[in-house]
């Protein structure tokens, strides 16, 4: 199957540790997988724990009633 060095995430998706972990064998080593609102649950932060990736973690808007949270997470 073809490789991508970018895999953008939406939680259009409703399972995100399932769609990050299949999304993760299309993405080439040095590769990113970009997720949205990562805030609403731990899923993103579980799977870099899992796999020991590089994360960085954006705040794109901050609130007193909501912060949206985006991720990018390279692959080695």
């Amino acid at each position: 199957p073809p490789r991508s060095t970018l895999f953008p995430y939406t939680t259009l998706f409703r399972s995100m540790m399932l769609e990050l972990s299949l999304a993760w064998q299309f993405v080439r080593p040095g590769g990113w997988i970009l997720a949205d609102n990562i805030e609403q649950n731990h899923a993103f932060a579980d799977f870099v724990r899992a796999t020991g990736a590089r994360s960085l973690v954006v705040n794109s808007f901050v609130r007193p009633e909501r912060t949206w949270s985006h991720g990018i997470i390279e692959r080695p």
